[in-house]
């Protein structure tokens, strides 16, 4: 499961629709004209007035609907419309304000405090008294737009429900009333996506609650009943939410407490920017399909001060501990991109960044510009190696593998003469690099099949690197048969039938796609291991003992349509240590 999916709705498209609507908000709310289509191809969404949609009720300047009833009158929802390249309409969006008005409403200071004591009410209020809140405020406009996308050939499924905090609080409002049989059941197809909401609908699972940890507005309710968690940290896991992401801003790194109670700060965690930017990173991202909600995702974006000084990092400030494979995806600019002692998914996307890791095994995206992967240590305490494909693989001094994609140079720290010195060396496909001539060659490796045939290969019983003994085995496009040496090695599988024999020492065998076919390991030992990367079908915090089972030969280790065999074992005789899943 990825991040943005939801029931059968087209993810990309789904989270596109979903910014361009924020985006809209943003605007009005700052002031600024960011083109809310930038996301869009061949699409257009525009706000709909009360005659575009033939309604006559209470709207402002902005084409926002008012309230329907005195003590809710503060209420705001936009209806936009989404037209293709011929003009045709093909969807609705029903988009709830926060708490304010626009920049420029001369009576915002009245929306806050009237918006304000709606968001006090139904927290100290009864539990489920959010549930009839849209209902009450906008009850003739929703059955209104019903009608027209009905006379429009639109059915429910063609409208896109949102709205960022107090307008979040709306969408789940909605949804909840919707799943009583409001509106005559015309909503219950809608997609439903909550931005910053403090409260969950739980009258179902309809609604996609996104939101960031370091928002003090966000899941500050649980439900929409106050907990003890409510007034400091409330980062509890809850289902149909975003539990793990963080907007890794200047704020951020100050070490301050995120707390609703700390209202003048809130803007550093709770602002819709921080948002916008964060999903349309994780949208671009290599990783996206490794990704779920209860995923570790920290987006980059300091400031241009501190992102040349500051290291983009899981410093898991003010919250729950993180467990499971974590994501750090850096901006469009240079950053500074630190992974630590778990597994990691490390991407720079464009700008010339620097990357470092703390073990255990790793894939690290460089992206565009010059990037850099700095090991803090001596490189003769690893091992490095390449496929034919290019791709740079390093064992560490642990035993963890890092993948290196698009990162061009690696430079090792070593002590000499009572000092710290450097060297930076280019990746090329001859080898480790300085000033244009080969420094140190890689790994010894032997290489399967690239053009889909079957192969037999065997590992070579030097490592070839420094001191290092360990050996390397590739495997591609074809069925290989792979035979270890009797060291360590390392088989890298590919996507066919593989068979491997391991042979003695501390072996790795590294599974990183989707689609890794039907192996079998021979011989796989105690001090061997299993790695599975850049697989959908692990989820965050799942147990190895999730994907095994035992059958006549052995032990069966299946992941999706994929699967290895264990030849031989039993489950008393392998260990959790010896399986590593992100």
């Amino acid at each position: 499961m990825s991040f943005f999916e939801y029931r059968d709705f087209e993810q990309r498209t789904l989270a596109n629709d979903y910014i361009s609507i924020l985006q809209s908000t943003t605007n009005l709310f700052t002031g600024s004209d960011i083109d809310i289509n930038a996301n869009q191809e061949n699409f257009t969404w525009k706000i709909l007035s009360g005659e575009d949609i033939g309604y006559s009720g209470l709207s402002g300047s902005h084409d926002e609907f008012y309230g329907e009833v005195l003590a809710l009158l503060t209420s705001q929802v936009n209806i936009l419309g989404k037209y293709d390249d011929n003009g045709k309409l093909v969807g609705l969006g029903i988009n709830f304000w926060g708490t304010g008005a626009a920049a420029d409403d001369p009576l915002g200071w009245l929306h806050l405090l009237v918006d304000g004591a709606v968001d006090i009410a139904i927290g100290l209020g009864e539990s489920g008294l959010s549930n009839g809140y849209i209902l009450t405020a906008f009850n003739n406009l929703l059955t209104h737009v019903a009608e027209f996308a009905t006379e429009n050939g639109l059915t429910g499924r063609d409208v896109l429900i949102t709205g960022h905090s107090m307008g979040g609080m709306g969408v789940n409002s909605m949804a909840a009333a919707s799943s009583q049989g409001a509106w005559g059941g015309f909503y219950e197809s809608s997609a439903y996506i909550g931005s910053a909401s403090p409260t969950q609908n739980q009258l179902d699972d309809k609604v996609l609650n996104i939101g960031l940890e370091n928002d003090p507005v966000f899941r500050v309710l649980e439900g929409d009943d106050i907990t003890w968690d409510s007034a400091l940290a409330h980062d509890k896991s809850l289902p149909g939410c975003s539990n793990n992401l963080i907007a890794f801003n200047d704020y951020y790194t100050q070490g301050h407490i995120f707390s609703l109670l700390n209202v003048t700060d809130w803007q550093y965690g709770h602002d819709m920017n921080w948002y916008i930017n964060a999903v349309n990173t994780i949208m671009n991202s290599a990783s996206y399909n490794y990704m779920d909600l209860d995923s570790t995702i920290i987006t980059a974006q300091l400031s241009d001060e501190l992102r040349t000084t500051t290291w983009v990092e899981d410093i898991n400030h003010d919250a729950r501990s993180h467990t499971g494979p974590t994501f750090i995806l850096g901006s469009e600019k240079a950053d500074l991109i630190s992974g630590g002692a778990g597994i990691d998914y490390l991407e720079g996307f464009t700008g010339d960044d620097t990357f470092r890791d703390a073990g255990s095994s790793n894939i690290i995206f460089g992206g565009d510009g010059y990037d850099l992967f700095d090991l803090q240590s001596e490189i003769s305490k690893t091992s490095v190696a390449q496929s034919v494909t290019g791709m740079t693989f390093i064992k560490g001094a642990d035993g963890g593998i890092t993948l290196l994609q698009d990162v061009e140079a690696i430079r090792e720290t070593y002590w000499e003469w009572f000092q710290t010195r450097t060297i930076t060396y280019e990746i090329t496909c001859r080898g480790l690099e300085v000033d244009d001539n080969v420094a140190l060659g890689y790994a010894n490796a032997v290489h399967g099949s690239m053009t889909g045939q079957a192969s037999e290969i065997f590992a070579p019983q030097d490592g070839g690197f420094y001191t290092n003994t360990t050996s390397w085995l590739f495997s591609y496009n074809g069925d290989t048969i792979m035979h270890g040496s009797t060291t360590d090695d390392v088989f890298i599988c590919g996507i066919g039938n593989d068979q491997m024999y391991a042979n003695g020492g501390s072996d790795t065998f590294l599974f990183a796609s989707d689609n890794f076919g039907h192996n079998a390991i021979y011989g796989f030992g105690s001090d061997d291991q299993i790695v599975i990367l850049a697989n959908k079908e692990t989820t965050a915090n799942s147990s190895w003992l999730d994907y095994l089972s035992e059958d006549s030969d052995g032990l069966m280790f299946s992941c999706g349509e994929s699967s290895v065999s264990l030849v031989g074992l039993s489950l008393d005789q392998v260990h959790e240590n010896q399986f590593v899943l992100a």
